[in-house]
């Protein structure tokens, strides 16, 4: 399960999956908050977040492709062992996705023998999970959109704090809560 939460939930099904939060920090800013399973988390910066949102989208763009060369070669009644080498030689000779490798939670295309593309979910260069490619799609998209969240938080807090005239945790409170009325 992929998903995304709003600034500073931390509800007690966070602990299945990958989630996005955005997080305060002491400064008034928000944070951009992954994290795996509950009890592994990596804080990124917006570039570093662009660069994983990027390795996401490419690997399950690569998942789909490799799927696709299976099903053609495989319409045209190629040998399943030509096939394979095919996708091999495939994944030698297609650019690298440095952007996937930036952190230690990072992704790699597969297709499993029936022919269907999956994702699996890697960290420190173990399994630790699977995807299928749509689904790393729409997780890279809100990881991309929790970039311009987190400014949004921020400012909303700041608003809060000097406009209003809320204390700072008033206004974490009222932060937070926000998530739940964002469709």
């Amino acid at each position: 399960m992929l998903g995304a939460m709003p600034a500073g939930d931390t509800p007690a099904d966070q602990t299945e999956g990958l989630w996005i939060t955005s997080d305060p920090r002491d400064d008034g800013s928000y944070t951009v908050t992954v994290s795996l399973q509950g009890d592994r988390t990596w804080a990124f910066t917006p570039f570093k977040l662009r660069r994983y949102a990027a390795g996401a989208l490419r690997t399950a763009a690569e998942a789909d492709y490799e799927q696709a060369v299976i099903d053609q070669l495989r319409a045209g009644d190629v040998d399943l062992r030509v096939v394979l080498e095919t996708v091999a030689a495939l994944r030698h000779f297609r650019p690298a996705n440095d952007a996937a490798r930036d952190c230690p939670l990072h992704y790699e295309p597969g297709v499993n023998p029936a022919g269907k593309a999956f994702v699996k979910i890697m960290v420190d260069d173990q399994q630790v999970g699977q995807v299928d490619p749509a689904e790393l799609r729409r997780h890279a998209m809100v990881a991309y959109e929790a970039e311009v969240v987190a400014e949004l938080d921020a400012a909303y807090r700041k608003v809060l704090v000097r406009v209003v005239g809320v204390t700072d945790e008033e206004a974490i409170g009222a932060v937070t809560d926000l998530g739940d009325h964002r469709p």
